[in-house]
């Protein structure tokens, strides 16, 4: 063992990757870590828009049922209303009968109440409890008029206004 240095194996192998060329590795590296970040922020970015879409179906839902609500409240209140109105002249032609057929008038009022009835069903449907409560009480009152029908119908409406989301201010 004279004086020549001495190579052991392990020497040889990392000799070998000392010659390597190791722009073209990390070249290689960086463009795998690239791959993988473009793959991972399409599937964050599609998660994303799939909630985006759920939220927004959602949102139309919610608008969608209010906008149905608010129509038969509507219809409700009007109807109750022209119930009202039609129901002291309906009973004032049958005690003092102005024409020579109160049946007419007898007819008006039962299809005004029906369709009260018929909008008061349609409310009992969608409407909160408060709601429902209150359309009963007025449904009740609507042919003796007066002083209670006006406040049950304040209360009803306020209600309503509550439950569509609606500011209910002295209403």
């Amino acid at each position: 063992m004279s004086g020549a240095p001495r190579r052991f194996p392990r020497c040889a192998q990392m000799a070998q990757y000392a010659s390597m060329d190791w722009g073209t590795v990390v070249t290689g590296v960086v463009g795998l870590a690239g791959i993988g970040g473009a793959l991972l922020s399409a599937s964050m970015t599609s998660k994303s828009s799939a909630q985006n879409l759920r939220t927004g179906i959602s949102a139309e839902d919610e608008r969608a049922r209010r906008a149905e609500k608010r129509a038969i409240y509507a219809k409700y209140l009007a109807a109750c209303d022209e119930t009202s109105f039609a129901a002291p002249s309906h009973f004032l032609e049958n005690i003092i009968p102005k024409s020579p057929q109160p049946r007419e008038a007898d007819e008006r009022a039962a299809s005004l109440y029906v369709a009260a009835v018929t909008a008061n069903a349609e409310l009992q449907l969608v409407a909160p409890a408060v709601v429902r409560e209150l359309a009963d009480s007025l449904q009740h009152l609507m042919v003796e008029g007066g002083k209670r029908y006006g406040d049950t119908k304040r209360q009803l409406l306020a209600a309503m206004r509550a439950d569509l989301g609606e500011p209910t201010d002295g209403t």
